[in-house]
């Protein structure tokens, strides 16, 4: 597969694993120059004996390259580990040193809002000895890949987020993956494309945990909790609708939703089920309702 382009870039992928061999791969059939770095010999070993060039460190020629950082942030109940990050960040920074043109570093690792300001910038410039904005430039653009189909979902995407402090930077980013369509978001605010990607994987298990609660409801009650849900998924305007519910600030109201969400913890508590997703989603509402001034009335 490929795809013409008109101003090819100078890709360098940090992290060849599925994300930054997918996000490397589909940037190779648009035309690009595209090459690997991967700290695991065995993983070089593999791509090269496929025809994709790997190497063990990052090596900048005399153009501007985009860097995609694409390595692990493992997490934990106690926090991000930005070890491998830190580490890639510190390399590539001696790079940059070295370098007598500007690069962008393009942040695809996942990461806690404010890890761009707080570490991956000052990481930079202190192994640079350059500032951001003036000797090399940051971006980010998280993934939102599905792991199983990682280079599908690269290929054509169904969103794209971008962002970066340069409009030239967001310009020339948004140039390179306009061609894989998909809707693109573009900001200028890093900590907003952090808590973008965080907040979307926080989405997806809270739906998952949904309907784990209600299948067992169902369950209680004899009922196909897998066909309540199938229905529900398509019944629901939060689910039909992608603007519903999403004004922050606002608490839901009216005759239906406080009435059967309150109905429904109250039979489920005769049932002995346990129900946490809901009364978490009850308080929630309760609490942003404290929190919002009455209208004001002549």
């Amino acid at each position: 597969m490929s795809v013409a382009v008109v101003s090819p870039e100078n890709v360098v992928i940090v992290g060849a694993g599925t994300v930054g061999f997918a996000k490397g791969r589909a940037l190779l059939e648009h035309g690009h120059c595209v090459n690997f770095v991967d700290s695991s010999s065995t993983r070089r070993g593999e791509l090269i004996s496929q025809g994709f060039p790997c190497d063990e460190g990052v090596e900048l020629g005399s153009t501007s390259s985009l860097i995609f950082v694409c390595v692990p942030t493992p997490a934990s109940s106690v926090g991000y580990d930005f070890t491998i990050l830190r580490e890639s960040l510190e390399h590539i920074g001696c790079k940059l040193a070295a370098s007598v043109s500007r690069h962008v570093v393009v942040v695809c690792s996942t990461l806690a809002p404010r890890t761009t300001e707080r570490v991956v910038i000052p990481t930079l410039e202190k192994f640079s000895g350059g500032a951001e904005g003036e000797a090399f430039d940051v971006a980010l653009v998280p993934e939102f890949i599905r792991t199983p189909h990682a280079l599908e979902d690269s290929r054509a995407p169904w969103m794209t987020v971008i962002a970066a402090r340069r409009n030239d930077v967001r310009s020339r980013l948004t140039a390179i993956f306009e061609p894989f369509g998909g809707d693109i978001r573009v900001t200028n605010e890093s900590v907003a494309a952090e808590l973008i990607k965080v907040t979307h994987n926080a989405y997806n298990a809270a739906k998952i945990s949904f309907f784990n609660e209600m299948n067992r409801l169902a369950a209680a009650v004899d009922v196909d909790g897998h066909f309540v849900a199938e229905v529900v998924s398509r019944s629901a305007e939060g689910s039909t609708n992608p603007n519903y519910g999403i004004r922050g600030g606002s608490a839901f109201g009216g005759a239906c939703l406080p009435k059967d969400l309150d109905g429904l913890i109250a039979f489920a508590e005769t049932l002995g089920v346990e129900v946490p997703v809901l009364e978490a989603t009850r308080w929630i509402n309760q609490s942003v309702a404290a929190e919002t001034p009455p209208p004001v009335t002549s």
